[in-house]
């Protein structure tokens, strides 16, 4: 009997000794296991709007237990001749991966939500007038919060008017941009995809369609821009 129990402690023991060697050896594996990406090369610097050559990219393995959402965000190394040739949006420097964002192409068209079936509420683009003379358009980009500025520093009063108080602006808004005269894209994506713009000084933006009527900000500012003579001075607001 004895020697039975013996036995059975023995072999108790010996499972678990190997359920620790098997649980020691696939937490080894899998730190040793590693996921290669794109990096560049130590030493060389891939400049926005340059395109990709192989020999300043380099393969930089990460240890898979580490590489996280890498997947979600990084260019695999198994993708590289699909990234060959490729402008970059941002400059890249020695030792840095490359992202899947750095590779980014302009839209080609807008995107505006199509109306419900039996709806009465659409959304469409209106063209805004801004005056270039206070305005920076490499620093807004589409998707951009913004409001139209009025009075003192957005255009001249109309005769009859009241005038705004000293030192104000009357502000209507905010609206979502959607392009900057034919630039669709944030400025860094464009010069890297080398595409022309033009007509910066007239934003594009989202406004409501309700039962054939603009939504209230909108008909004000359609007003506004039929009484001024000049671009309308342009607020951004803060990004979410």
């Amino acid at each position: 009997m004895k020697n039975l129990q013996g036995l059975i402690i023995a072999l108790g023991l010996g499972v678990a000794a190997a359920l620790v060697n098997w649980a020691y050896l696939h937490s080894a594996s899998s730190r040793l296991a590693t996921i290669d990406y794109i990096g560049v090369r130590p030493g060389q610097t891939v400049l926005r709007g340059e395109r990709l050559a192989e020999e300043k990219l380099v393969r930089v393995p990460i240890p898979a237990g580490n590489a996280g959402s890498l997947d979600t965000f990084a260019v695999k190394w198994s993708d590289i001749q699909t990234v060959l040739g490729k402008a970059v949006a941002r400059t890249l420097v020695g030792g840095s991966l490359l992202l899947e964002d750095d590779l980014r192409t302009p839209p080609t068209e807008l995107e505006l939500k199509k109306p419900q079936p039996g709806g009465n509420e659409e959304e469409v683009a209106i063209f805004v007038p801004v005056d270039m003379r206070a305005f920076v358009p490499s620093l807004v980009q589409p998707g951009d919060r913004v409001s139209f500025l009025l009075g003192s520093g957005g255009g001249p009063t109309p005769a009859g008017a009241p005038a705004p108080a000293a030192g104000r602006d009357e502000t209507i808004g905010p609206f979502v941009v959607l392009a900057l005269g034919n630039r669709l894209s944030s400025d860094d994506v464009a010069k890297a995809a080398t595409a022309p713009t033009a007509q910066q000084n007239v934003l594009t933006i989202r406004v409501r369609l309700v039962g054939g009527r603009f939504e209230e900000k909108a008909q004000r500012l359609l007003k506004a821009i039929d009484r001024t003579n000049r671009g309308l001075g342009v607020m951004l607001h803060p990004r979410e």
